[in-house]
């Protein structure tokens, strides 16, 4: 049953990692105080280095939700079920 927690969190994870490289390109941009946009890269330079171009990436991997929504949305579906099994174990046992 654990192998099935850890699957779970795993397929949720690998879902959610467009939303979180969106966070972190939105937060670090927000912190440098450099324009984001999805279109081209704009020049953010931070201690001497310009990361425009990687912060432009991860801000364009939205498009990828659209195919790892499947894996989030699976994990979640699991990690519901596995909590219901649990659940009616521990009511099953008393």
């Amino acid at each position: 049953m654990r192998w099935a927690w850890i699957l779970a969190v795993v397929l949720i994870l690998i879902g959610l990692a467009p939303v979180i490289g969106i966070a972190c390109a939105q937060m670090l941009s927000a912190l440098a105080d450099c324009p984001l946009n999805t279109a081209f890269p704009q020049p953010c330079v931070v201690f001497g280095a310009d990361i425009g171009g990687p912060l432009t990436t991860l801000n364009g991997l939205n498009w990828l939700m659209f195919l790892t929504a499947p894996a989030a949305l699976a994990g979640f579906a699991l990690a519901i079920a596995l909590a219901l099994a649990a659940l009616l174990r521990r009511a099953r046992d008393r």
